[in-house]
């Protein structure tokens, strides 16, 4: 393998695909001066390529509440010594065929978004050859446009709050016997349903077109909370919430604080794996459980984005 290709990347490329009836398509834009392109752009000193991926989303196209599926790979272009990191992004919405959008990192031009046939030809006289090339690569990485792709990770809609009250409840039940619950089962229900889903933060793990998984944060002036974590208790053990905490630590700002119960001795260690560091421990009179609990706390993530 080259250097080259062990160079860490100073690019982020988010790619955005959707089907087409038959066909998968890839977002594209025009720029009014330099012709058709993907969203590119440069990853800032010292941030994540996932988090550079999102800000780079949404600067570019306006696409914002976008959340990461997974890393596509990392690709030296052979332009101006670049190193691309391809990161595929879901949007927390359908997007519409065509849009336009000014770019405040470009001058404020104008951009043209359209839908490209992924496997479609790329016209040499509109393509500058490094996105076709760029273009050749998304075909070979990200394979099969499937629903279904091992933790896949989007945005929770109205249509997943049964499947994720299903997971709070189950896991609670599963794993945390000694915290009675504080909220009867049909109360749980209409608050994820009616607060949880509607505010925006939470996003789900899919598994085989299943929701195995959810993740709810928060920002305050304290700094960013993990809130609620659970995975299905059939499918601890499998990655999955190693993959939404690497999702929270790529976007969210430091500090990072979550909440744990003491007896909750399984997520600790995985907490405590993952670099946070206990700062409180209480006896529990201000949780609505009253256990005793512990504040845990991560102040820098690794350069790399990665947990």
């Amino acid at each position: 393998m080259s250097s080259r290709a062990m160079q860490r990347p100073d690019k982020v490329c988010p790619v955005v695909l959707r089907r087409a009836g038959e066909r998968v398509e890839i977002l594209a834009f025009e720029h009014p001066l330099a012709g058709l392109q993907l969203v590119k752009g440069t990853i800032e000193p010292g941030e994540g390529i996932e988090a550079a991926a999102l800000r780079e989303l949404e600067e570019e196209s306006g696409i914002a509440n976008a959340v990461v599926s997974r890393p596509l790979g990392v690709w030296s272009s052979g332009h101006q010594r670049q190193v691309w990191a391809f990161v595929a992004c879901v949007p927390a919405q359908p997007l519409p065929d065509g849009w336009t959008h000014d770019a405040p990192d470009d001058g404020g031009r104008t951009f043209r978004f359209f839908w490209h046939p992924l496997q479609g030809p790329v016209d040499p006289e509109r393509w500058h050859v490094v996105f076709r090339e760029a273009i050749d690569f998304v075909r070979n990485a990200a394979g099969p446009f499937d629903r279904t792709q091992p933790t896949r990770l989007r945005p929770a809609c109205a249509a997943d709050h049964a499947a994720v009250a299903d997971i709070l409840i189950g896991a609670r039940s599963a794993f945390m016997p000694y915290a009675p619950a504080a909220h009867p089962e049909h109360a749980v229900r209409a608050w994820v349903r009616d607060v949880v889903i509607p505010s925006d933060q939470a996003v789900v793990a899919e598994l085989e077109g299943a929701v195995m998984g959810v993740m709810v944060t928060s920002v305050d002036d304290a700094g960013a909370w993990i809130d609620q974590m659970y995975v299905a208790p059939a499918w601890v053990g499998r990655g999955i919430g190693a993959r939404l905490l690497r999702h929270a630590l790529a976007v969210l700002p430091k500090p990072v604080r979550l909440q744990a119960f003491q007896q909750n001795e399984g997520a600790r260690r995985f907490y405590e794996r993952h670099g946070f560091r206990p700062i409180a421990f209480t006896d529990g009179r201000a949780n609505e459980e009253r256990c005793p609990d512990v504040l845990y706390e991560l102040r820098d993530a690794p350069r790399d984005g990665s947990a």
